[in-house]
């Protein structure tokens, strides 16, 4: 181990089938991976109880939201220049919804209401409108509700903006050569020939 760990007994930590880990193992994903250089203590019983390639998908699909993330943040901001505004956090700064509403409006070109509180009502009623402009313009939501957005739920977050990104980046660009079929059908066809 790289680390000490001072509430941890290192030398004695014992793993699900009796696997053991001891100050001289080594870490075949690197010094990131929170299997072998995490402060156990800080993990939940539940993720320590699973066995090792269990461990690992948790880590991978960790891996990928947070690709999802820092991609989605960037499409994000790239819009939100043109309002003035920027996002650190996707998950954070999303949950007023004010940044939400004015990303929409910067896509469709339209002006929406919104509440000017402070409170989780408020809140609410901002990510609702927004929820309620992508239905208006046909847009299917599916278990996206206005609650779970100002939570930070990080799923819904991350599929709210692919949504989003769906509707109004991929779907309105067209394919060179074939301009009856929309890249959003292109990319459909290539995924079921593959």
């Amino acid at each position: 181990w790289k680390k000490t760990h001072s509430n941890v007994n290192t030398e004695t930590l014992t793993w699900p089938k009796n696997f053991q880990l001891n100050k001289n193992m080594e870490s075949p994903w690197g010094e990131r991976d929170w299997q072998y250089y995490t402060d156990y203590s800080e993990l939940p019983l539940c993720i320590l109880q699973l066995d090792p390639a269990d461990r690992a998908v948790i880590r991978i699909a960790d891996e990928r939201d947070a690709v999802q993330k820092k991609t989605f943040t960037k499409w994000v901001n790239k819009h939100l220049l043109k309002a003035g505004r920027k996002i650190l956090d996707l998950y954070e700064d999303l949950r007023d919804g004010h940044n939400l509403i004015s990303l929409l409006e910067v896509l469709a070109h339209e002006i929406l209401p919104r509440e000017r509180g402070h409170m989780r009502f408020h809140k609410i009623q901002n990510v609702q409108i927004a929820l309620d402009f992508l239905r208006m313009k046909g847009i299917k939501l599916v278990n996206i509700r206005s609650d779970e957005i100002v939570d930070g739920n990080p799923k819904l977050t991350l599929g709210l903006i692919w949504t989003i990104i769906l509707h109004f980046q991929i779907s309105d660009v067209v394919v060179p050569g074939q301009e009856d079929i929309t890249a959003k059908d292109a990319l459909l066809l290539w995924s079921r020939r593959t």
